[in-house]
């Protein structure tokens, strides 16, 4: 992608609407940073419903349901430091891609992106019709894929299917962008 990767610019994407967009290690740290709590709230699951199934195994029912709930609690505790991370992902990285009317989705988890991508179709839709019936271009920032496991665009796939639900004729004006119109 044209400006990708660090350079005079660092590490940044230059997008066709002329917008810099934080992308490469920027993107992973800001990850790292929101979903740290969530992570250790998977660890903590994970270790106790290890442990449960060792206490199930050895035949200690009692303990086996004490830290099964543990897990569990650890299980909500996490679902809900990911929702935190996610708004507060799509708070920043949507400061400046909102100004140039783009809907950025880097370091958002699948489901997270389909939320938001629903999201900004019914607000486009609203905005159209309050507009008159003025077209609106929405511009997904989905990336490359570079992050993902096994170097696969989960996100791009994801978020074209559900696009194609919609029955949206989808454009790619740059690397890492879909593009529809409304």
């Amino acid at each position: 992608a044209p400006g990708a990767g660090a350079g005079p610019r660092g590490d940044r994407e230059l997008t066709r609407a002329g917008a810099w967009l934080q992308t490469g290690e920027a993107v992973s740290s800001m990850y790292a940073e929101a979903r740290a709590e969530a992570s250790d709230h998977a660890r903590m699951r994970n270790a106790y419903f290890a442990q449960a199934a060792a206490a199930h195994q050895a035949g200690d029912g009692n303990a086996a349901r004490a830290l099964s709930a543990k897990g569990r609690w650890h299980n909500e505790q996490m679902h809900s430091a990911h929702a935190t991370a996610s708004q507060s992902i799509q708070a920043t990285r949507s400061k400046e891609a909102g100004k140039h009317g783009m809907v950025d989705l880097h370091g958002l988890h699948v489901k997270e992106a389909l939320e938001a991508v629903r999201h900004a179709i019914g607000a486009a839709r609203s905005r159209k019709g309050a507009q008159g019936g003025e077209p609106q271009q929405l511009r997904f920032v989905v990336g490359t894929g570079h992050h993902s496991t096994g170097g696969r665009a989960k996100l791009a796939q994801a978020v074209e299917k559900e696009l194609a639900a919609h029955k949206l004729a989808i454009t790619r004006p740059a690397a890492g962008m879909l593009a529809v119109w409304i």
